[in-house]
């Protein structure tokens, strides 16, 4: 075997061994960015879903505040009316209870 045939086979084989290793890194980078791409849309998704969730609990959530709030403005005008009422009423008692304690002085 001569020099020359000793340089083809070794020549051979590491470039066999180069495109094989070339063959093996293009195909992992498409592996991994089709696998990427498949992560990165599940992500997505599960995100978007929560997102929509979360919404839709806030937006009762809101509904329910809503709720409570027309409930206690009810009870305080109800409060209110029932003060303004208390309080006619007691001037009107104490101003008869004085108009006839008044008369009953004069007599």
């Amino acid at each position: 075997m001569e020099w020359t045939e000793a340089f083809k086979v070794v020549f051979a084989m590491v470039a066999s061994v180069g495109g094989a290793s070339a063959i093996i890194l293009i195909l992992s980078s498409w592996l991994v960015k089709v696998w990427g791409q498949r992560i990165l849309y599940r992500e997505r998704a599960e995100l978007h879903r929560l997102a929509k969730q979360h919404e839709i609990s806030f937006s009762q959530l809101h509904v329910e505040r809503a709720h409570v709030i027309k409930d206690l403005y009810e009870k305080l005008v109800d409060l209110y009316d029932s003060m303004q009422s208390f309080i006619i009423h007691s001037t009107h008692s104490k101003a008869s209870s004085y108009y006839f304690f008044s008369e009953y002085l004069r007599s």
